[in-house]
């Protein structure tokens, strides 16, 4: 539905940006450097919606913890 959508897009990116920041921004109160707050925080954002996605894929026949290990 999502990838129908121009809006839902525009949404989804939206909040990948909130939980980019949100990470950087807990890092950064953890005394990592900013570059290398902003730098995990983008990572961790990209490999959850890697996981997501092939969770979502899945359709029910992976938990959300097996779609995010595997390869």
């Amino acid at each position: 539905m999502i990838d129908a959508s121009p809006e839902l897009q525009e949404r989804e990116r939206t909040k990948a940006v909130a939980i980019t920041e949100a990470i950087r921004d807990a890092l950064k109160q953890r005394q990592v450097k900013t570059e290398t707050a902003e730098l995990v925080a983008q990572l961790a954002t990209m490999v959850f919606g890697n996981a997501f996605r092939r969770w979502i894929e899945s359709k029910g026949h992976a938990s959300f913890s097996a779609a995010a290990c595997t390869r």
